[in-house]
């Protein structure tokens, strides 16, 4: 493996290694993506796990397919685990997060409103 050369990452693996004194801790594995279209994923309408108000909120803003990266971020977040969202600006980050939360207020809300104050 090539030694990190980046000076952030370099501190950030110093500051690491600061946390956890005596362990063996370091950045080991680092991968650069080269820019592009991110690959495309699955069409809304096929998308089973998300009401029915959230594909037609997406659809209306002209939204037909989500990227790869979005749905396989949507089904950890929906799963409950841990997920970490990089790419690059404009490629729908927030759609990735926003769109797991919709679907758990949609499906958990309360039938009355005033039951969310109790």
């Amino acid at each position: 493996m090539k030694p990190i050369r980046d000076p952030v990452l370099l501190e950030v693996s110093d500051r690491l290694r600061g946390y956890w004194k005596g362990g063996d801790v370091s950045i080991k594995y680092i991968y650069v993506e080269e820019t592009g279209e991110p690959e495309p994923g699955p069409y809304v309408h096929d998308l089973d796990e998300i009401p029915d108000r959230i594909k037609n909120a997406l659809l209306r803003r002209g939204i037909e397919r989500l990227y790869r990266f979005q749905w396989e971020a949507i089904k950890k977040i929906l799963e409950g685990r841990n997920v970490v969202i990089t790419a690059g600006t404009g490629t729908g980050k927030t759609e990735a997060f926003l769109i797991p939360i919709l679907t758990k207020i949609v499906e958990e809300r309360p039938r009355h409103p005033a039951s969310i104050l109790v």
